[in-house]
């Protein structure tokens, strides 16, 4: 009884209690369960492994508890559209959230990272409104707005969509913007970039569809592919002079027909 290999998608209980002696959680073993909506752990639970899709599709899971002893969680809630919380524990031994564990989990306000997280990658889509991580966390760093940076604060990895900031500055220190970190970011109507930055990252800031301006800094020599695709509401790109900018990606104003 170490393995949780499969819940019966048919059973309508609307909440389980995972036994102690489980300590992995297989792929897809709750995929598709339309009435589970509490899932809990017994205590003295031995729980490690969170495995991918475990809970993907469970469309009735409001909210989970992540034990302490849990240690991966691999894509393990794609398309939870009523999920609204998942607490951790202040002992949590959380080291990867791998997968875009919560994509399409629309319902979901806040995605907490737990301090000893070191893996994470964030879903290339679901809404959320904020990222807060563990103050003692050595690896990441939030700011006020909730954005999700690396803990040197050199890599904006991603800025929550739901955010209803309009205008944002990235922290002067940002060299990179990762791939699709500003990705359907509807609400901003401008950003402004740091000196330092050098690189934007494919689909950086995809559909951000009421982006009215940008200004490249002259530091910048690699915007990717796609990066201003479907930016409708984009009429004006400015380039600093004594630009560094080397490498530019296809279509990077696609569909900007504002522009």
């Amino acid at each position: 009884k170490t393995q949780l290999v499969a819940y019966p998608c048919g059973n309508t209980n609307t909440s389980y209690v995972i036994p102690a002696s489980v300590t992995e959680i297989l792929p897809n073993a709750f995929h598709g369960t339309a009435f589970v909506a509490d899932v809990t752990f017994e205590a003295g639970t031995k729980i490690k492994t969170i495995g991918t899709d475990a809970f993907g599709w469970s469309t009735s899971l409001v909210s989970i508890v992540i034990p302490d002893s849990v240690v991966t969680i691999k894509g393990a809630f794609t398309y939870c559209p009523k999920l609204k919380t998942v607490t951790y524990g202040k002992n949590s031994n959380v080291e990867t959230i791998s997968g875009g564990a919560f994509s399409s989990c629309d319902a979901l306000e806040v995605v907490y990272i737990p301090a000893k997280a070191k893996d994470v990658s964030f879903p290339s889509t679901g809404a959320f409104a904020k990222v807060v991580v563990d103050p003692a966390n050595p690896y990441y760093w939030a700011d006020e707005h909730g954005a999700f940076f690396n803990k040197e604060k050199t890599k904006l990895i991603c800025f929550p969509v739901d955010c209803e900031t309009t205008n944002y500055t990235v922290p002067e220190g940002v060299k990179e913007i990762e791939k699709g970190a500003f990705s359907r970011c509807y609400a901003l109507t401008n950003v402004t970039f740091p000196s330092t930055l050098e690189k934007i990252g494919t689909q950086a800031f995809y559909m951000c569809k009421n982006l009215k301006s940008v200004t490249i800094p002259a530091n910048v020599s690699l915007i990717g592919d796609y990066a201003f695709d479907d930016c409708i509401a984009l009429e004006t790109v400015t380039f600093e002079e004594n630009s560094k900018l080397k490498e530019i990606g296809d279509d990077l104003f696609d569909d900007c027909e504002s522009l």
